[in-house]
Parts: structure tokens; sequence; C-alpha cells
């Protein structure tokens, strides 16, 4: 599903990303763990196209990273952000709803599956409540439903949790961790240790812009 080697990625003069190699199967569930500037979210930008600029060979999907347009390559892969990145203006209903606007959808098959994912992510009643009415644990799932509405292939989780108590957190990785199970690949960013140690996952370990530890299923430090 994403086959990546020898990828370096340089910042003024430092190598952010170091000769990484990397390949994450089509329906893994993977945490992507380690310390503040390890080069995990610049990992996420380059495979969604945000940055530039870096060497190696990546593949998505059996496709040129380089070589994909970055429409196509961002209709296969869903980003969820740490800051939930809503629109403040926008209902749940929606924030939700306008990804399917952004490809062109019609609005019949907007409705419908924007409606379908608003129970599905635990928010029904609550689509005509803009994001200051409704809490943080609420505004990520908006964000969850959000990267679902046009069906990814893949879903790449940016420091999900980092803005929510425990409770939420959990409930993030566990609906998460649901979505895989319907067939969803799914790559979670995070540097809270306790959390990748609670669920079941592929975990890998980033240090210095290089993978160190790889473990299924368990891990050791």
């Amino acid at each position: 599903m994403i086959f990546i080697r020898n990828l370096n990625k340089i910042y003024n003069n430092t190598n952010v990303i170091n000769n990484l190699d990397l390949q994450i199967e089509k329906g893994d569930f993977v945490f992507l763990h380690g310390k503040s500037g390890s080069g995990k979210s610049t990992l996420l930008k380059i495979l969604t196209k945000e940055v530039r600029g870096w060497s190696g060979k990546i593949t998505v999907d059996s496709q040129d990273l380089n070589k994909v347009a970055t429409y196509n390559i961002r209709r296969k892969i869903s980003v969820i952000y740490q800051s939930f990145e809503l629109l403040q203006e926008k209902t749940v209903y929606e924030n939700i709803s306008l990804a399917g606007h952004v490809v062109g959808k019609t609005n019949k098959d907007i409705h419908n599956r924007t409606t379908l994912l608003i129970e599905k992510v635990g928010l029904k009643g609550k689509e005509n409540l803009y994001p200051k009415n409704i809490s943080g644990g609420e505004q990520q799932r908006v964000a969850v439903a959000r990267a679902l509405l046009n069906k990814p292939e893949i879903i790449l989780a940016d420091e999900p949790t980092g803005n929510l108590d425990t409770e939420n957190a959990y409930h993030i990785i566990r609906l998460l961790k649901q979505l895989n199970e319907e067939g969803v690949t799914v790559l979670i960013v995070t540097h809270d240790l306790e959390l990748v140690k609670s669920f079941p996952a592929k975990i890998i370990i980033m240090s210095e812009g290089k993978v160190k530890i790889s473990e299924n299923d368990h891990l050791l430090i």
C-alpha cells in the first residue's frame, strides 16, 4: 500500500528525514511514534504532497508518488489533524459535507453519506450545531467523519488526540480502529506512549528521521 525506500528530506541543511525505509500494507493499523522533531509530521506531509523536494522512492498503491497527480493522491488519502481544522462559521453537517462538494459529488450522495457518518461517529442530533457549541472530542469526531466522506483507502492521523483528554483520546482511537476493521488502512502519528501501548497495532518508532524500531503487536524499548 505504502512503500518507501531511501527517503530523504533536508530543511536548512538538516536531514529531517534520513534514508528512511518503511512499508505499510493494505489494511494495516499503525502507530508512528517518536519525539517532537523526529520527522513524523514531515513524513505525512510528504505522503500527501504538501511537502516537496524530497529524494528517494515512494509508491502509494503501486503508484509513484512523484508522478501521480496531487488531486488523485488526496482522494486516496485523507488526513485528520490535531487542531481539528474545522470551519467555525459552518455547522457540523456543513463541515463534513464540504469534502463532497470539493470533489464534485451530487447533493444526494453528499447528503446520504454525511447523514450516515454523523450517526457513525455518534453526533446524531448535533448536525446543526457550530464547532464552538460542541466539545473538543466531538469536534475531532467531526474531523474523522469529514475525512471519511469520500471513502479514502488510507487515513493519516497527525496527533489526532493531542488536544483531547484521556477519555476522548481513547474514543477517537477506538473509532479509527473500527474503521480499520472495515478495511481502511490507518497510520496514526503520536508522541503518546501510553496510548500506543493500549491498542494492538503495528508500531513504528522514528528517531532523527529514521525508523528506529518496528514491531508487530507489542512494543520493545
